[in-house]
């Protein structure tokens, strides 16, 4: 970005960069807003995300969702419809030109509000995370949003209103597919949802996905066929990464030794869980933790 960079992506990434001064995840005086900044090359880093939308400023990343990668840069966006785990990696960024974005969580029940009175969409599952260019009705949405930053007395009356706008951008764009079908409250993709969130408050039990097709009213096949579409992975690959991801969430905060954190998030068997971690995250448990403590420390 130079001085001479009015544009609309130029004057968002200015604001950006003034909010988040160095390497981090900073939050904001908007709702639910958050602006993320790498100046450098990072490794993958799994994490769950839940309903959202990202706008990249500035940089390039990359988003894995099973055997899925997608790619994205400046000017372009994402939409997350459903909580999935991911592996995020940051691939362009260098300290004068740092990858930098901003984070939105999308509101469900506005949303299903937003819907109300429009027919309903065809009852078929849709990939839970889309991405792809932005278009400049939302981007001059999240522009307005973001100058609040800067005039944070107009927050509490302007906001509301403008993320209002914004979700009805996303809902009625390209990257909406999803969340339209999730309103709906209807149909294959409510069944998935309903699934996800099962799977999400039980992941420490075991899993019989026959129960489970039951639980949400369709067969074995019809639900690993529409599980699989949105999310790109099995009803139990799915529980097996939200299980790992927050075992490593508890060894990088907690006092707790491996074989621990492996019972507490359903693994009777401590030789399985350093197996399937290692594999997930690249190394043992607590060698990665500790890699990643080194990581966190450099970046502030």
């Amino acid at each position: 970005m130079t001085l001479l960079d009015v544009s609309p992506l130029g004057e968002m990434r200015a604001i950006a960069l003034r909010a988040a001064p160095q390497t981090g995840i900073f939050t904001t005086a908007l709702p639910r807003t958050a602006i993320i900044r790498a100046d450098d090359a990072m490794p993958p880093q799994p994490v769950t995300y839940g309903p959202m939308l990202c706008v990249c400023l500035q940089g390039r990343k990359q988003l894995a969702l099973g055997d899925t990668i997608i790619r994205y840069g400046a000017g372009d966006s994402f939409v997350v419809s459903v909580d999935l785990p991911l592996t995020g990696q940051v691939i362009g960024a260098t300290p004068e030109e740092p990858h930098i974005a901003l984070a939105m969580g999308l509101d469900a029940a506005e949303a299903t509000q937003l819907m109300i009175g429009r027919p309903a969409p065809p009852s078929e599952s849709a990939p839970g995370l889309t991405a792809g260019s932005a278009e400049p009705e939302l981007l001059d949405a999240v522009l307005r949003a973001m100058r609040l930053l800067e005039r944070p007395e107009e927050i509490a009356i302007l906001a509301p209103l403008i993320q209002r706008e914004i979700l009805f951008r996303v809902l009625n764009g390209p990257q909406g597919a999803m969340l339209r079908l999730l309103c709906a409250r209807q149909g294959f993709a409510a069944q998935v949802s309903q699934a996800i969130g099962w799977i999400r408050e039980h992941y420490r039990e075991p899993l019989r996905v026959e129960a489970l097709a039951k639980r949400v009213g369709m067969s074995v096949t019809s639900l690993h066929r529409h599980f699989k579409a949105v999310t790109r992975l099995s009803p139990l690959q799915y529980q097996k990464q939200l299980r790992l991801q927050t075992a490593r969430s508890m060894l990088l905060v907690q006092a707790i030794d491996v074989g621990s954190a492996g019972n507490a998030v359903g693994y009777e068997s401590t030789t399985q869980f350093t197996r399937e971690y290692s594999r997930l995250f690249g190394a043992p448990p607590r060698r990665d933790t500790d890699r990643l403590r080194g990581v966190l420390s450099e970046a502030g």
